[in-house]
């Protein structure tokens, strides 16, 4: 009898111990819930962002329009001023559609890199639990990448939208 109530006691203080998470895992899961908290944060900027990728098409092609107009007057009419200027207007959008492509294409996303087993080529950080902290780095220079994408799309955006107004 005597045997039975250590056996009891053993079993039971066996499954209390295997159903405790190990303090290791818990910093993990904890690191794992930041990284896809930083994962959110920069996806709903890029959401935001690409919001205006439409507009940014509409203004790049009524420039475009303005400088065929203006190219086909040509002679001593033309003001290469204008011209140039338009161009440079053009050329900014042009780089803010490049890099939220470029943003887009060079995201890393936190359930592929987490996830040991996958072996797409797009999980370029380590993945092992252990190095949560270089998967949470990695998320936080993206955020910061996408919030200066939202900068570069928002001012060329309203730069060409002022000189739009200004009389030809």
């Amino acid at each position: 009898m005597h045997s039975v109530f250590i056996n009891l006691y053993v079993i039971a203080f066996l499954l209390t111990m295997s159903c405790q998470p190990s303090s290791k895992a818990s910093v993990t899961d904890e690191k794992y819930v930041q990284a896809q908290e930083i994962y959110q944060e920069a996806i709903e900027v890029h959401e935001e962002v690409m919001s205006h990728m439409d507009e940014i098409a509409r203004l790049k092609s009524l420039l475009n329009k303005r400088i065929d107009t203006l190219q086909q007057r040509g002679g001593e009419e033309m003001n290469t001023d204008l011209l140039q200027r338009m161009q440079e207007i053009v050329q900014k959008l042009e780089k803010a559609d490049e890099a939220m492509m470029q943003w887009g294409h060079n995201v890393k996303k936190v359930h592929k890199m987490y996830d040991a087993q996958s072996t797409n080529a797009e999980v370029a950080v380590s993945v092992l639990p252990d190095d949560t902290t270089n998967l949470i780095r990695v998320l936080q220079l993206q955020n910061a990448a996408i919030e200066q994408v939202k900068t570069l799309v928002e001012s060329s955006i309203k730069e060409a939208h002022i000189f739009l107004v200004l009389p030809e």
